[in-house]
């Protein structure tokens, strides 16, 4: 997913936004967010996000289908951590690589890209239209956000490393 963020303010509109993409922006703002919006080929509208702890999100309106939320984060490693995973046996790194996967299974996410080697994962929960309240919505971001921090701990725990709270000090987080 390619995405060109623009900033929004609080501002814009008097700080209303209308429809279900307005609702988004304002939910995220009223909860301390910054919003930008954002560009995904396959997508209706993205808003890219950054909650007040510095973690990110992208919130992004399928084309298809049409009543679905995708909560999306994106984690690229860097290359300390690809080396130093890439130091572990085939069978080490599979190993810690399925449990992580069983982990975020059991938080209810989906993922892609968790593989050796190590390179992207994204992790995403929808949300549908029927289902869309604020405090749903928000309940599926903080589990997106969880097994963010989820795989960052794991990983760091596998390398003996100690645990981060912010994930960009980690990760390129998108």
């Amino acid at each position: 997913m390619r995405r060109e963020q623009r900033p929004i303010s609080a501002a814009k509109g008097g700080g209303h936004f209308n429809g279900k993409h307005g609702r988004i922006q304002t939910w995220l703002l009223s909860a301390g967010w910054q919003i930008g919006e954002a560009h995904a080929d396959n997508a209706m509208w993205v808003v890219g996000a950054i909650n007040p702890m510095g973690h990110p999100i992208a919130i992004v309106q399928a084309q298809q289908p049409s009543d679905m939320l995708v909560i999306q984060a994106q984690a690229e490693f860097d290359e300390s951590i690809r080396q130093k995973f890439a130091e572990f046996s085939a069978e080490q790194r599979e190993a810690h690589l399925m449990e992580i996967k069983l982990g975020l299974l059991q938080m209810g996410v989906g993922f892609n890209g968790l593989a050796d080697p190590l390179e992207r994962v994204s992790i995403t929960h929808n949300v549908y239209d029927d289902g869309l309240t604020k405090d749903n919505f928000f309940r599926r971001v903080e589990q997106v956000r969880y097994a963010v921090l989820y795989l960052i701990w794991s990983l760091n725990h596998k390398l003996g490393n100690p645990p981060q709270d912010n994930w960009q000090e980690t990760l390129n987080v998108h």
